[in-house]
């Protein structure tokens, strides 16, 4: 069983419903899931009868029992996630005992090899955390990330950091 949180445009969950036929595969998102013409376009419709689309707020906590999933994708939360380990909690439960989980997050705010900015990096830097802090956001929930799988009770916890030039 396989649940792709933050579902989007569906495209992920439909893709692992026809790679692995014999799954049951859930994608969920705060929008009611609607495939988009693009989507469809490239080859979503008609759905998998294995795919499951579920309107949730997983701030509220997730609707399923406790091992319920064998791998959990999760990806670009940062503008929605406001407590990560309560979050990381959540999924830490609904995730059988030898099941996997995939983060794959984003840091918002910028970083410097050399700890530099040019002034209108720092100052937009600035406005930028103000904003996503007033939302209860992390902007730099990335970096954090693993150490908070760790405590949310996860084994082996992988990180690999990917540097985007800007």
């Amino acid at each position: 069983t396989i649940l792709d949180v933050g579902t989007g445009t569906g495209r992920w969950a439909v893709d692992m419903a026809r790679r692995y036929p014999h799954a049951r595969v859930y994608g969920i998102d705060l929008r009611q899931v609607d495939i988009d013409p693009a989507t469809a376009a490239q080859g979503c419709l008609p759905l998998p009868s294995n795919v499951v689309f579920e309107t949730v707020n997983v701030m509220e906590g997730f609707p399923f029992n406790t091992g319920t999933f064998d791998f959990v994708h999760s990806r670009l939360l940062v503008g929605g996630i406001t407590n990560w380990e309560t979050y990381l909690a959540n999924l830490f439960r609904i995730t059988r005992r030898a099941g996997k989980v995939e983060c794959i997050e984003v840091e918002l705010l910028p970083i410097s090899r050399n700890g530099k900015h040019p002034r209108a990096i720092e100052a937009w830097t600035a406005l930028s955390s103000t904003l996503l802090r007033k939302r209860q956001l992390d902007p730099q929930c990335a970096t954090a990330l693993k150490d908070r799988m760790m405590q949310a009770g996860f084994e082996s916890v992988a990180e690999e950091i990917l540097e985007v030039p800007v």
